[in-house]
């Protein structure tokens, strides 16, 4: 669910000896600047926490200047095909 945790399992399947991905595929939850930094690049779910940080700010200058209700918010996410899966 993060970089961090990526780096992490990058770095136990790489000490382990276990083979990607023919033994194990690796998908991540990232904004893509770890996974592709990768060999192979790390196939991964695109999510941005910058898109939906701009939203959530327009929607609480919303709510503070024109009386507008709170709402859900959602930010498409891509999936980014590499060569860990």
């Amino acid at each position: 669910m993060s970089d961090e945790i990526l780096l992490g399992v990058l770095k136990a399947v790489q000490q382990s000896g276990v083979q990607v991905p023919a033994q194990v595929g690796i998908i991540a939850i990232s904004d893509g600047t770890i996974p592709q930094n990768y060999y192979p690049e790390v196939s991964y779910v695109e999510t941005s926490g910058r898109k939906l940080g701009k939203q959530a700010i327009t929607a609480m200058f919303e709510c503070m200047h024109y009386g507008l209700s709170a709402r859900q918010w959602m930010v498409e996410s891509v999936y980014v095909p590499g060569g860990t899966l």
